[in-house]
């Protein structure tokens, strides 16, 4: 997630402390700790993408003073599960991720979503994609970090015989392209953000009637009257941007080149024809 969509501008009411940090002042002196997964190009301070502009928005004039750190996804796991932050933005309720965590029996409480997303079977070259699941049990697969890695994928598809993790879409592409995997697992919005940094890169396929699962990108906090207090204030601006198309315009283009792109024709497609 890119170049292409700058530098997010942080609102006035946000004061940058290092790369990985923001703190938003909020009207009562209570601070709320949010740990954010770090993916660049989507949610990063280095390589900023649409999900800086998602949480500038979400938590601005926020009731509570909020701390947002963003952290790869292990770090980040450990911090909310283990640690002492109240919030994890991105933020996933598959009970998976809570077995055999100190959060196993903590009430949680989650946003309204923002986006949703789908994770896909990814494939390189003109032969048709991969229509289902089983069919790639036996081969290499790369798994993009952004879906929460091995540690999720083998919740959702057990009896993958070849996973390794991967980075990022670039990393992806890379693997894919020069046959040290044979598919991919990443999410739809992920990929089409690399897309558009990249339209000089033929395009990874898959198809668009297999989704793997459906998720929906909130944030989920351990439940106090403090965690409350902000999910409101995040539902209230998310129904806010909703109805106004500030959140769509934030999350453009790659919600229309993920919804828009199909099977490998007679003629092959170029970023522009989406």
């Amino acid at each position: 997630m890119r170049s292409k969509f700058a530098a997010a501008i942080l609102l006035l009411l946000s004061l940058p402390l290092h790369a990985s940090e923001v703190e938003y002042t909020g009207a009562a002196p209570e601070s709320i700790k949010i740990i954010g997964l770090r993916v660049p190009w989507l949610l990063d301070y280095e390589k900023p993408g649409p999900y800086n502009k998602v949480a500038d928005a979400l938590f601005s004039e926020s009731p509570l003073a909020v701390h947002l750190e963003l952290q790869p996804l292990k770090r980040a796991m450990r911090h909310f599960f283990e640690g002492d932050a109240d919030c994890f933005f991105m933020g996933d309720t598959d009970e998976a991720y809570f077995i055999g965590t100190p959060l196993a029996d903590t009430p949680i409480i989650v946003s309204e979503p923002f986006n949703t997303v789908n994770m896909r079977v990814f494939s390189f070259g003109n032969t048709e994609p991969f229509s289902s699941v089983d069919q790639i049990t036996d081969k290499r697969v790369a798994v993009d970090l952004g879906v929460g890695g091995i540690i999720r994928i083998m919740q959702v598809i057990p009896n993958l015989t070849q996973a390794v993790d991967a980075l990022n879409a670039d990393q992806i592409h890379a693997m894919l392209s020069k046959g040290r995997a044979e598919a991919a697992l990443m999410m739809d919005y992920d990929y089409a953000l690399h897309a558009a940094r990249h339209p000089e890169q033929a395009l990874l396929q898959f198809d668009p009637a297999l989704t793997v699962q459906k998720v929906q990108d909130a944030m989920m906090c351990k439940q106090t009257p403090r965690t409350e207090t902000l999910i409101a204030h995040v539902n209230a601006r998310i129904a806010g941007m909703s109805k106004s198309g500030r959140l769509v315009s934030i999350l453009r283009p790659a919600v229309d080149f993920a919804h828009s792109h199909h099977k490998p024709s007679a003629t092959a497609p170029t970023y522009s024809d989406y």
